[in-house]
């Protein structure tokens, strides 16, 4: 799985990329960077949010010298969590050239998170969608860094998706139902969970929540769990 997030010089379709962020499942870093933007030299309204001004990207390379390198790390991935990730970032990546594969399994941290805050908005018939400084506080996490900075935003983000997937699991199972994830085929989008007795770590089913039956591996087996 990875976890990703950007920022941008604005909101619109027209707007680009400044920085770039993507960590694995444990929080590894695989990408990190400054980007400079081609169409743009001033953006003072999203500076003044991500404090990322026009002199320190002014000699990163744009974002093609790192197409390549993003679309390879995107394919690897079955599993790609963010926040706000499905009607935000993901447009930007498109738009950048940056491929998302169709098999791959998205949660939006976000989206998922707006019923469990239970904001209920009464205008429009639903949940009200909560800042990511929101969640990340409700899950306990205070990171080292600010918030809309994409490297501290996408370690606060794999943290909530990570206590939000525990306290799923940790919900009992109804009498009579079964432990084990029956989803067949989608059971092969999974996350993975260290075991509490600290040997190893189990896979769990995306959409269901459960563990993968035979999906536990011990630690020593030398197997890379992300």
């Amino acid at each position: 799985m990875l976890c990703f997030d950007v920022e941008t010089t604005g909101l619109s379709r027209y707007d680009e990329i400044l920085q770039l962020s993507i960590i694995d499942g444990a929080g590894r870093v695989l990408f990190n960077e400054y980007i400079k933007p081609c169409n743009h030299t001033a953006w003072e309204q999203a500076e003044s949010v991500n404090g990322i001004s026009p002199s320190m990207v002014a000699d990163k390379p744009t974002l093609e010298a790192y197409r390549d390198t993003l679309n390879a790390i995107f394919a690897s991935a079955e599993l790609i969590v963010g926040y706000n990730s499905i009607s935000f970032d993901n447009g930007f990546l498109e738009r950048a050239g940056i491929v998302i594969p169709e098999t791959a399994l998205q949660y939006d941290v976000m989206i998922e998170f707006a019923p469990i805050y239970g904001d209920w908005n009464e205008k429009y018939g639903n949940y009200k969608w909560q800042k990511l400084s929101t969640c990340a506080s409700y899950y306990g996490y205070h990171g080292e860094g600010s918030f809309h900075d994409s490297l501290e935003d996408v370690r606060a983000t794999l943290h909530c998706f990570h206590c939000m997937i525990q306290d799923e699991e940790e919900r009992k199972v109804p009498h009579g139902e079964e432990e084990y994830c029956q989803c067949g085929e989608l059971s092969k989008g999974v996350y993975t969970q260290g075991d509490a007795n600290g040997l190893g770590y189990w896979e769990f089913c995306v959409k269901c929540g459960k563990k993968i039956e035979d999906g536990f591996h011990y630690y020593n087996d030398d197997i890379d769990i992300y």
